[in-house]
Parts: C-alpha cells; structure tokens; sequence
C-alpha cells in the first residue's frame, strides 16, 4: 500500500525502513490498513466458517476479546487492563452503551470488587475465562431464535446460578455486527484526533512502543 509516497506492507519488521518518516495521519493509515489485513478480513472468514458441524462462536468471542484489548490500550491511555476494556465497549460499542443491565458476579475479587455491567462480565467471564480455561464460565452466547421474548438488545441476563443469580448472555451474530461497527468508529476517531486530543495522546506512544521496535524478520 503507498502511503504518503512510500510503499508499506503492513508488517513493522518490513516497514521498519518508512514506518518512523510518517505522519500522524500517515500511522493512523497504516494501522488501519494492518488492522483490515491481520484481524478483520480473517476474522469475517471466520465468522463465515458458521455450520452445523463447526461451531465457531467461542473462536470469534475470544478473538473479538482480543482486539478490544490491543484498541483499548491504543484509545483508553492510562488504567488497568480490565479498566480500559470495559471503558473501550462502553464508549465504541452501541449495544454496551446502551445496556442497563445489572449482573451478579459468583467470584467477586478478594478486596470484594465485584463485576455488575455487561462490559465487565465480558472482561472477566468471556475474554479472559476464554484465554485461561477456553470456556465461558458464566453466562454465554446464545442465538436470538432460541430465546423467547429477548428483546431489542444483543445483550440479556440470563439465569445461571442455584439461588437464581444472572450471568451476560450475549446474541453473537448481532455482537459481531456492532463489534465490526466499534472497530471501525474508533479507527475513524484516531484518524480524526487533532493535536491535543487525548486519543491522540494515547494512540502514538503505544503505536510507537509497539511497531517501531521491530526491525527484522520474525515479520508480521
């Protein structure tokens, strides 16, 4: 791709000659680029894999995980991970913004911190229950024809618990529709950041930290 009159690949190993002689505006263009060849256009192949004898949802939830994770600490700045995850579906994901539901949490942390929001179920029971165990130990994914009376919302409570306690239960055809939507609004917010944007001032040092390191092959 000829960004700013110098040919990129998309890969930092390779563009590590020409990615530190571009602009902001010119980074923002190669991430977007990188990003639509190394997750979105693997990802809809993915999804697309969708049949009776391959079950693809749990790969997609954790792969979608992922890339909240890598687009919040690009966009959120400061904080701990579960923080910034949460923060990055409640600002870029309209079904999050919207959701008013209030979850129970059957393993609240040690000092008593307990996950109540849907955008802190999914941290802790999607992305990383998926990462550490490759299951979703509370709440899940669920088709809306099997679900009686659902709703307009991808997101529902759902009854998980011996004492009726609620885990996320999470629609995943219409999440991955408003997941691509979030992907690409806050790529389109960092291609319009102005100088002394707080989004600005997150994007470029880790963009920084994180692609002008590498120099050589191994490559992507």
């Amino acid at each position: 791709m000829l960004i700013e009159d110098m040919e990129f690949s998309g890969f930092p190993g390779r563009d590590a000659d020409h990615l530190p002689r571009l602009t902001y505006a010119g980074r923002v263009k190669w991430f977007r680029f990188r990003f639509e060849l190394v997750f979105l256009t693997p990802f809809r192949r993915l999804v697309a894999l969708e049949s009776p004898d391959c079950y693809v949802w749990l790969c997609v939830i954790d792969l979608a995980g992922s890339a909240v994770q890598a687009l919040a600490n690009l966009s959120i700045g400061q904080g701990p991970d579960h923080a910034k995850f949460a923060a990055f579906l409640d600002r870029y994901l309209a079904g999050f913004a919207a959701a008013t539901l209030r979850l129970d949490d059957p393993r609240p942390d040690r000092n008593g911190a307990a996950a109540v929001s849907p955008a802190q179920h999914f941290y802790k029971f999607f992305r990383s229950s998926l990462a550490h165990t490759f299951c979703i130990d509370w709440g899940g994914p669920q088709h809306r024809e099997e679900i009686p009376n659902v709703g307009n919302s991808y997101l529902f409570a759902t009854t998980q618990g011996f004492a009726g306690e609620h885990g996320l239960g999470i629609i995943p055809r219409e999440f991955v529709r408003d997941f691509e939507r979030g992907c690409e609004n806050v790529v389109d917010a960092f291609e319009n950041a102005a100088d002394g944007d707080p989004l600005r001032a997150s994007f470029e040092p880790t963009f920084n930290r994180v692609f002008l390191l590498k120099a050589r092959a191994p490559i992507p």
